[in-house]
């Protein structure tokens, strides 16, 4: 069972979708983003039932939204929006990797086979993953 902060899941399926691998490891790793892609549709899923009870609503009811920033009503429904995303956000994802046996051994030898340069925050992304699958 892999554990990953909220935060980190789109990162994490970007820096891992633009490895290159051989095909048994691709594979593996295609596996892995799917299951990534599912927390990430189940983050957005609670992040929309969030701005659905705070936000301001048009007179259809929906949340208005403009230049990517929701409207609220008062103050109290925005402090109140911010500490629940705040929440959500930081919560813990658990993937669970039991259907994929090896994937979790692929991902750890790409990952301690890695032979790149990376930027900062694909350096950070990497050290997030090392640690998620145990890479010394």
């Amino acid at each position: 069972m892999l554990e990953i902060r909220n935060s980190d899941l789109v990162q994490a399926k970007s820096f891992l979708y633009d490895l290159k691998l051989k095909p048994k490891l691709s594979r593996h790793r295609t596996k892995l983003v799917k299951l990534i892609d599912e927390k990430i549709k189940d983050l957005s899923d609670a992040s929309n039932e969030i701005i659905q009870q705070y936000a301001k609503k048009d007179e259809n009811g929906n949340p208005i939204i403009n230049d990517n920033m929701v409207e609220f009503d008062n103050v109290e429904n925005r402090i109140e929006f911010e500490r629940e995303d705040t929440i959500l956000i930081n919560e813990l994802s658990k993937i669970n990797l039991d259907e994929y046996p090896n994937v979790y051994d692929s991902i750890q030898q790409a990952l301690y086979e890695l032979d790149v340069e990376l930027d900062k925050e694909k350096a950070e992304t990497y050290e997030l993953l090392c640690e998620l699958f145990n890479v010394e």
